[in-house]
């Protein structure tokens, strides 16, 4: 038996060598997919700062565009805008106010006539 148990001693060693290798291979495979995970979610991130800066400048476009908008708006509602402009166009004040009474024509009287049996 002393020739048997060398043979099975270097078998042993041999599937222990396997499974070492195996073991780091899937350690480094892990390694690796860590590493890819970290630099996907990394690149994510990155893209969604920038499209947030992005968002971030055209919202203060359009507020400072707005606030312009708005002081138009209260620009030509000036009465005294207004007031030059109707002249410019030949309108003048109202002097009095005169209303037409509209009335509303009677209907016509419908007649019934009583049905007759003969034509």
């Amino acid at each position: 038996m002393a020739a048997g148990a060398p043979q099975t001693g270097r078998r042993h060693r041999r599937r222990r060598g396997k499974a070492a290798r195996l073991s780091t291979l899937l350690c480094a495979i892990a390694v690796v997919a860590v590493l890819v995970a970290y630099v996907a979610a990394y690149a994510r991130a990155t893209r969604h700062s920038y499209q947030h800066a992005r968002l971030r400048t055209r919202l203060h476009r359009l507020q400072v565009e707005h606030k312009l908008l708005e002081a138009r708006v209260a620009d030509l509602q000036r009465m005294d805008r207004i007031i030059h402009e109707a002249k410019l166009r030949g309108m003048q004040p109202r002097e009095a106010l005169q209303f037409v009474a509209l009335t509303p024509k009677q209907p016509p009287v419908r007649e019934f006539r009583q049905a007759s049996a003969r034509p």
